[in-house]
Parts: structure tokens; sequence; C-alpha cells
């Protein structure tokens, strides 16, 4: 079992403040921000969960959100486009607290 999985977190949400949380909480949680509204990282399985709960917890009726693990091979077999370097890069170490 790996430690950590790759993951694409993407989101359209109405509300001005719920949007802003839901960005702001998933930079917290170390994901990198590769659009407006979408985000990549490296995740341990109880950040993960952590994801999924704060995605329950800000979206409305309206609102849609996709939490979709990849491998760091699909990441990297991506077609990108507009970026210099591709965001998806695993990091190369992680500390423990």
């Amino acid at each position: 079992m790996k430690l950590y999985q790759d993951v694409l977190v993407a989101y359209d949400i109405e509300d001005n403040k719920a949007r802003s949380r839901v960005f702001e909480k998933l930079k917290d949680i170390g994901l990198k921000p590769v659009q407006k509204s979408v985000f990549w990282g490296c995740v341990l399985a109880t950040e993960k969960k952590s994801i999924h709960r704060l995605l329950n917890g800000e979206l409305e009726p309206t609102d849609r959100a996709f939490l979709i693990p990849m491998s760091q091979k699909q990441a990297q077999a991506a077609f990108i486009f507009g970026y210099a370097t591709s965001p998806f890069k695993s990091p190369n170490r992680f500390d423990v607290l």
C-alpha cells in the first residue's frame, strides 16, 4: 500500500465565500493550484478523507466537485498545455512532524 497518493481536485462552487474557503483549505492541506478551481498534489489517506469531508460540507446542491485519485504515471502522461513546466511532480521529500 502506498503511503501517498496523487489526487486531482476540481470544483465549481457558486458562493464566493465557500469557494474561497475551499481554495484556502486545499492549499493548507498542501495541494497546488494548477488553475483557479483545480488542484493537484500528493496526499495521505487521512488528507484525502479531509478533502472529501471539506467538499461534502461546503457544496450546495447546485455546486459540483471531483476528487480524482491518480497515479504519478498517469499524471506524467497527461497532456499539459500553457504551463512552462509540468505541475504534476511528486514532492522530492516528506517531513515527519
